[in-house]
C-alpha cells in the first residue's frame, strides 16, 4: 500500500502465496497468530488498495478452504482475479492480462472525462435537480450529497451505455484465462470517476 506510485500509472500487483495472511484463525504454523506485527489486517489492506485504484491479482499455491477464500476475496475487492498455481500455464496470461486490463481502465477514465466535459451543463443540471429534490424531501443534509453523487454517476453511466462503451476484464473459463470485452457497468464508471478524482488522469 505504501509504494510510491506515479499518479497516472496503471496500478496492479501480483501476489503469489502458499500461506494464509497472519492472524487468520485456525491456521497452524503462523509465526504471528495474533495478526501482522505491523498492525494491519488483510481486509483493510485490500480495501486501501481498491481506494488507491490498485488491482491485486492473487495466485494461490496449494491453498484450500478459508485460506483460498481470503485470497479470492482480496482479488475480488480490488477488482483483480484469483488463480490457483496448479494452473501455472496461466501465469504469463495473468501478468500480461493484468497489464492490459489496468491500462484499459485509464482509457475508460479518459472516456468518462470526455463525457463529463462534453455533457457538463446537462450533468450539472441533474446534480442540481437532485439537490433541490433532496432539500425538499429530506431533513438530513448528509443524504443530499450521496443522492447527488448517485444521480451524477447514473447519468454518466447512462451516457456511456448509449455509446456502447466496452471494458476489458479477465475471466477464467474451462481452465483458460483470457481478457474479454464486456459492456461498461456502473462499477466501472464509479472506478473511473474515482481515478479522475485521485488525479490519475
Amino acid at each position: 500500500v505504501n509504494l510510491d506510485w506515479r499518479p497516472s500509472a496503471a496500478k496492479a500487483v501480483v501476489v503469489i502465496t502458499d500461506a494464509p495472511p497472519h492472524g487468520l484463525p485456525g491456521q497452524g504454523g503462523d509465526g504471528f497468530p495474533n495478526g501482522c506485527p505491523c498492525g494491519r489486517h488483510w481486509y483493510t489492506q485490500a480495501a486501501s488498495l481498491r481506494e488507491m485504484g490498485v488491482a491485486c491479482y492473487t495466485v494461490g499455491c496449494g491453498l484450500r478452504g478459508e485460506v483460498m477464500s481470503v485470497y479470492k476475496a482480496i482479488a475480488h475487492v480490488t477488482r483483480g482475479v484469483y488463480v490457483p498455481l496448479g494452473m501455472t500455464s496461466l501465469l504469463v496470461a495473468l501478468i500480461v492480462g493484468a497489464a492490459e486490463v489496468e491500462i484499459d481502465r485509464q482509457r475508460v477514465a479518459e472516456l468518462a472525462l470526455e463525457d463529463i466535459t462534453t455533457r457538463k451543463d446537462e450533468l450539472m443540471a441533474i446534480f442540481r435537480k437532485s439537490d433541490v429534490n433532496n432539500n425538499n424531501n429530506n431533513d438530513d443534509d448528509d443524504k443530499g450529497d450521496g443522492a447527488n453523487e448517485d444521480s451524477f454517476l447514473a447519468a454518466l453511466f447512462a451516457g456511456m451505455q448509449k455509446k456502447n462503451v466496452l471494458v476489458r476484464s479477465m475471466r477464467i473459463q474451462d481452465s483458460q484465462l483470457g481478457v474479454v470485452f464486456a459492456p461498461i457497468s456502473l462499477d466501472d464508471v464509479i472506478l473511473a470517476v474515482a481515478d479522475l478524482r485521485r488525479g490519475n488522469r
